[in-house]
């Protein structure tokens, strides 16, 4: 990844699980986000150029509906240092305004940590 990042991340602490809208399936855990997409930490492989309808569970009531729902473009896949887990950073496809503002306002809510 040898591009510049146009953003800061911004990293979550809190059990988020994001999974596949249509058939339901844990595609990974929230790791950080910022305003062009997000990194998930996962067990499976996503091939790159995959879209994906999403639904981010929100714990503890943190929104008034406790879930988002989005589109994600896999940007780029890497094995992460634990044997078996991946790390997969996604692009926001199709994300209402709505919706992406409550993404932001999520640090508000959860301890985070800006890096």
């Amino acid at each position: 990844m040898s591009k510049k990042r146009v953003s800061d991340r911004i990293y979550v602490q809190t059990l988020i699980e994001i999974f596949d809208q249509s058939t339901g399936y844990l595609l990974g855990h929230l790791a950080n986000y910022s305003p062009g997409g997000l990194m998930l930490t996962a067990k499976e492989k996503i091939p790159l150029g995959t879209v994906i309808d999403c639904r981010m569970i929100i714990p503890d009531n943190m929104l008034n509906n406790g879930e988002i729902c989005f589109k994600l473009k896999a940007a780029w896949c890497e094995e992460d240092i634990m044997p078996g887990t991946y790390t997969i950073g996604f692009q926001f496809q199709d994300i209402s305004k709505e919706n992406f503002r409550q993404i932001f306002n999520i640090h508000e809510s959860l301890l985070t940590q800006k890096l």
